[in-house]
């Protein structure tokens, strides 16, 4: 079995590692410069960074501030992220942690031979030029440790629902990061991380859906607004089905309605997961290889 460590850095990113809890096999990791925030979270090992550089608060918006502090306990990282096959690093772009802190956290996971699989955020519009312009640095400066970047805009999660406030918004961000990860995780599970490898490159994005069987809910991720690229050149595509039992039926006519829509080259892996809780099915997609739209 893989060894896998969820690394969140920033508070958006280590909110989504503490919610990892019940993933089991996941070795959880929270990265701050916030020394009261880390206290808070639930995770097997916290790292504050920078305690010299922000003297344990919050660097703002201040990305400089947050690559610093990183630098400054680089040994710290590298000794917490050693002894791991994948790591996957979870970010909120627009602050100075998330988008100062995460390369460096991506470059000690990069140098342990880890495979790198960041899910990181594009603040929303409204919250700014200043983070927009993070998010930018941010991405530019994790592609090379990274094996695969999966990008997620929140200003997309408000086509969702037209009269979704900015907190809801968040709410359903985390979420989906939330599962998308988790999703990721079974996968490596059931399928093997070497045949999960040669898909882990590039960009990718996400795409969402529900509904009464698996080609429904396929198509609604096809369609969801989530996606923020075309996805006809993907050059792998990762599924995972949730519904109420683990029952495979439904899901080849859902895997070629899939095939209608990617590349003929593109590699397919599937699994699907049981909850009790589920009323429809649900099916969270993710596209690699593709070009950015952001």
């Amino acid at each position: 079995m893989s060894k896998i460590k969820v690394v969140g850095v920033g508070g958006s990113g280590c909110a989504t590692a503490e919610k990892m809890e019940a993933c089991s096999g996941c070795h959880l990791v929270a990265v701050h410069t916030d020394a009261m925030s880390l206290l808070k979270y639930k995770v097997h090992d916290k790292i504050l960074v920078g305690k010299a550089v922000t003297r344990g608060r919050s660097t703002g918006n201040n990305i400089s501030l947050g690559e610093e502090a990183a630098l400054s306990d680089r040994d710290r990282i590298s000794e917490v992220l050693g002894d791991c096959d994948v790591v996957f690093l979870v970010a909120g772009l627009g602050g100075g942690t998330g988008a100062g802190a995460s390369p460096i956290v991506a470059e000690e996971a990069k140098g342990h031979g880890s495979a790198v699989i960041a899910f990181v955020n594009i603040p929303f519009t409204a919250e700014g030029k200043v983070c927009r312009s993070n998010a930018d640095n941010g991405i530019s400066r994790l592609r090379p440790f990274c094996n695969l970047i999966v990008v997620v805009e929140n200003d997309r999660f408000l086509k969702l629902v037209h009269d979704l406030s900015i907190r809801d918004a968040f709410t359903t961000v985390n979420r989906i990061i939330l599962e998308a990860v988790t999703g990721m995780v079974v996968l490596i599970e059931d399928s093997g991380l070497e045949n999960i490898m040669p898909m882990l490159r590039g960009y990718a994005t996400l795409g969402h859906g529900v509904g009464s069987n698996p080609r429904k809910a396929l198509r609604a991720a096809l369609d969801s607004p989530l996606i923020g690229a075309d996805i006809s050149t993907a050059s792998g595509v990762l599924l995972n089905f949730t519904s109420h039992s683990k029952s495979v039926e439904g899901i080849q006519p859902a895997l070629e309605e899939l095939n209608s829509n990617i590349s003929s080259a593109a590699g397919v892996v599937w699994t699907n997961t049981a909850d009790d809780s589920a009323e429809a099915v649900e099916v969270l997609a993710l596209f690699s290889g593709v070009e950015l739209t952001v």
